[in-house]
């Protein structure tokens, strides 16, 4: 038997893990966890090569922003509004009857 699955401890982890997918480890949502980190990895690396050698007079900080870490905030968002449904999802991976299934 699974165990049950928590609103507060799910945006907890969201909240102090969330740029590197902890809630969605929470929800053993692996792919999309380690795509996280892959994708936070990439972000540093670029970052880190732009403060070092990146043309500081053509390409603002606010552009290096808004195309590697503003996606990642975007995306925490809509990990946020999910949250509830997960919870749900977990809890109840069937419904009660065939008729709700078919719904």
């Amino acid at each position: 038997m699974r165990r049950r699955r928590y609103n507060i401890i799910a945006y907890i982890l969201w909240l102090i893990f969330g740029a590197i997918g902890g809630h969605r480890f929470y929800f053993r949502k692996f792919r999309s966890g380690f795509a996280i980190i892959a994708y936070q990895a990439v972000t540093i690396a670029i970052d880190e090569l732009w403060w070092r050698y990146g043309d500081h007079e053509r390409l603002s900080p606010d552009t290096v922003f808004w195309g590697t870490l503003a996606p990642l905030c975007i995306f925490l968002l809509y990990d946020a509004f999910w949250i509830p449904a997960w919870t749900e999802e977990w809890n109840n991976p069937f419904p009660e009857s065939p008729v709700e299934f078919l719904k």
